[in-house]
């Protein structure tokens, strides 16, 4: 979602698990809370360089949405 600042993270899993190719990955299942971004009241510590797309997946999951995001920071 564009425009959200994430404040906080509840993690309830964290795993490995190894895919078809062999290859090792590490899992994370949690919640995350933010607010809207009001520009004028951000402060920022730090950056990501940049979000790529290799590993993006999103899905519907029940009742919520499952995400995975990798992040180059």
């Amino acid at each position: 979602a564009q425009g959200i600042v994430f404040s906080g993270l509840e993690i309830e899993a964290l795993g490995e698990s190894t895919d078809e190719r062999g290859m090792k990955n590490v899992w994370l299942k949690a919640k995350a809370f933010g607010e809207p971004l009001h520009e004028t009241e951000a402060e920022l510590h730090g950056y990501i360089k940049a979000v790529t797309y290799h590993g993006l997946q999103v899905e519907k999951c029940g009742e919520g949405w499952k995400a995975q995001v990798v992040f180059d920071v």
